[in-house]
């Protein structure tokens, strides 16, 4: 599990990452203790889940649509 962790680049800046972060938890713990609640709707699960995304980039400072060359931030922009 370490080598996959380091052979990942980084390819996002600290503020991005903070935001990515930021986001990711506000959403996921919105998903889970608003919509969740005792009844488990699906909307809360939906909300979480998406939350997950931006959390996980910013934990691992990598977005993979940033090495796909999809989107390009300033530091892998040419």
């Amino acid at each position: 599990m370490s080598n996959l962790i380091d052979e990942i680049k980084k390819n996002m800046g600290s503020k991005e990452r903070m935001i990515r972060i930021s986001v990711g938890l506000i959403l996921a713990g919105t998903g889970i203790f608003y919509f969740g609640g005792k009844n488990g709707e699906i909307l809360g699960v939906v909300i979480a889940l998406l939350g997950l995304l931006p959390l996980i980039s910013g934990l691992f400072n990598y977005c993979p649509l940033y090495a796909a060359r999809w989107f390009k931030d300033k530091k892998t922009s040419r």
